[in-house]
């Protein structure tokens, strides 16, 4: 069965970080996300111009925010209580398949997604997706300019993810890898849009956010 954060829960048994107002119809998240990395460099103890593929797997406790990091192919493990992003520690809705972050000192891109961190964020992304054009909509009742002008997450209004236009909604993949948007960039806009929308239609704005 699929578990939904309860409205205003501190999300002690779901996850280590505040549960957003407009989440409330989103399934609890996986107890670990997981993802991995690779890159290709020199081999040191090979033909010159020979080159090796190095690999990772991050995973990403929701329940405590910490991280394990795994070499793949050395039997080496490392324990992260976090990892620094653009705002500060990196949650679970900064991560996704694209996002670049530095791990163990090296600069990397999450390139894959596990089949459950993968649908889960896929899962919430079509959730967030349609409260953010609901509130476009309304807004765009009002002839609010934040209907047109760029948003918090460095996109305008009915452009996609991919930077192409059209406002309608489309598939969440669309050709890409799963578990490729960032949740946490959806929440920034729904919330800045949800603020803007209060300004004219408190209540219908709250309702918004708040449904399921």
């Amino acid at each position: 069965p699929t578990h939904v954060a309860p409205h205003g829960n501190n999300l002690e048994t779901h996850a280590a970080v505040p549960w957003p107002a407009m989440a409330q119809g989103m399934a609890a998240p996986p107890r670990v996300l997981e993802f991995k990395t690779w890159w290709m460099e020199t081999a040191q103890d090979a033909l010159a111009n020979s080159t090796v593929r190095r690999e990772l797997v991050l995973y990403h406790s929701t329940r405590t925010a910490g991280f394990r990091i795994a070499i793949v192919g050395s039997g080496k493990q490392y324990a992260l209580s976090h990892i620094n992003g653009k705002f500060g520690p990196l949650s679970m809705f900064d991560l996704h398949v694209g996002a670049k972050l530095v791990i163990l000192g090296k600069p990397c891109t999450l390139m894959q997604a596990s089949l459950e961190t993968g649908d889960w964020l896929d899962g919430c992304a079509r959730h967030l997706r349609a409260l953010k054009t609901r509130l476009l909509g309304e807004l765009e009742k009002y002839g609010r300019p934040c209907a047109t002008k760029l948003l918090p997450s460095g996109r305008y209004p009915g452009v996609r993810g991919d930077g192409s236009k059209g406002g309608e909604y489309v598939p969440i993949r669309d050709g890409k890898a799963k578990g490729h948007v960032c949740l946490s960039e959806l929440i920034r806009d729904i919330e800045h849009l949800g603020a803007t929308l209060a300004e004219e239609r408190p209540e219908l704005a709250m309702r918004i956010i708040h449904s399921a």
